[in-house]
């Protein structure tokens, strides 16, 4: 197995987990060309977060004109469910063009459209928050979002590279669960400890502090929101996705809250 890296010193986990790691632009079509050189499946994805929605487009571009240049089998990209309905979300712009980029590239290609990360909450941003109690969202607490777990995005991925020529010219919704904004709070309360609350934002701070990017998207969130079918992943790739309370009992940063608590408990003094 190869692995891209944007930086090798942050790469020790791919290292450990057998994975030789190589460091390069994903919109330099040279250093892409070689790093596919050779590789019969890739699995895809951009971000817009270090550079921008542009930054990601060329991003994917690159890479789905280097795998076909060097004659990649197979090509499997992760995308966003209902990439069609977010155009208008900056940092979801570009999924459907790439989608459609690779469709007409020649390539053979599977497409995976996961919903809200279980991730996101174990962000360093929310940590602070989450000991005090507070898990904040620009949301109605009872709006139900759907969420999966970003391992099985990735056994999902492994499942079409497994065997591609089942899956080839599929497009694919991954969904591990449904819970309302409220019950996201409780959960990770439970997981963690200690009660967690939940605040709902009103939109206008979004718009202010997070930018017209974020509002965007959480208006889509709150009023539209994502509409896979939460139990087909088990059939489809035969394996129980998790849900969220499972995937808060096994990641780590939910211990880590859980012994910081343990060490500095609510109310006490710093």
């Amino acid at each position: 197995m190869r692995a891209l890296t944007r930086d090798f010193a942050r790469a020790e986990t791919l290292i450990e987990a057998g994975a030789r790691v190589v460091v390069g632009d994903m919109t330099d079509s040279q250093q892409m060309q070689r790093a596919c050189q050779g590789v019969e499946f890739l699995f895809l994805m951009g971000t817009p977060y270090a550079d921008g929605p542009e930054a990601e487009w060329q991003q994917l571009k690159t890479c789905i004109d280097a795998a076909h240049a060097v004659g990649v089998q197979h090509v499997v990209y992760s995308s966003v469910q209902r990439a069609q309905d977010l155009t208008e979300v900056p940092h979801y712009a570009q999924k459907l063009r790439a989608e459609q980029y690779l469709q007409s590239s020649g390539l053979p290609w599977t497409i995976l459209r996961p919903v809200f990360f279980m991730d996101n909450f174990g962000a360093d941003a929310l940590a602070g928050n989450l000991l005090a109690g507070r898990l904040h969202a620009p949301m109605p607490p009872h709006v139900a979002t759907q969420l999966v777990a970003v391992d099985d995005i990735g056994r999902a991925a492994a499942t079409v590279l497994a065997a591609p020529e089942v899956w080839v010219g599929k497009t694919l919704d991954l969904a591990g669960d449904s819970l309302p904004w409220k019950e996201i709070a409780n959960a990770i309360g439970s997981a963690i400890g200690r009660t967690i609350d939940f605040y709902p934002l009103p939109p206008e701070w979004v718009a202010e502090s997070m930018g017209a990017d974020y509002a965007a998207y959480y208006d889509w969130l709150w009023k539209e929101g994502f509409t896979a079918d939460v139990g087909a992943m088990q059939e489809t790739f035969g394996f129980q996705p998790r849900d969220f309370a499972t995937y808060l009992r096994e990641v780590r940063w939910t211990l880590d809250l859980r012994i910081e608590l343990e060490v500095q408990p609510p109310g006490s003094p710093t």
